[in-house]
C-alpha cells in the first residue's frame, strides 16, 4: 500500500464520519469500519503518531481536509410550474 492511498482513504473516511476522529475514537472502531487499523497506521508511516499522520493529511490535502464536516453544496432543483388553461 502506498502512503498516498492510505491518506486518501483516511480523508474519505473522515468525510463520511463528518469530522476527524481522535486516536481513541479511531482505535475503538471495529476493523471492518476503518480503512486501516490503528496499529497498521504506525507501521505504514514508520512509527509516526496518530497526530503526526493527521498533520500530514492536513498538509498534503489542505482543501479536502478543510471541507471535512461541511455538507456538500447541492444543486438547486428546478421547480416545474404548470400553466392552468
Amino acid at each position: 500500500m502506498k502512503k498516498t492511498d492510505i491518506l486518501q482513504g483516511l480523508l474519505d473516511f473522515f468525510h463520511d464520519q463528518g469530522r476527524v476522529l481522535n486516536r481513541k475514537e479511531y482505535n475503538s472502531l471495529p476493523r471492518s469500519e476503518v480503512p486501516v487499523a490503528g496499529r497498521m497506521l504506525k507501521r505504514y508511516f514508520r512509527g509516526r503518531s496518530y497526530h503526526q499522520i493527521i498533520a500530514m493529511l492536513r498538509k498534503q490535502y489542505p482543501a479536502e481536509f478543510a471541507s471535512i464536516g461541511t455538507k456538500p453544496v447541492e444543486e438547486p432543483v428546478e421547480e416545474v410550474v404548470e400553466d392552468f388553461v
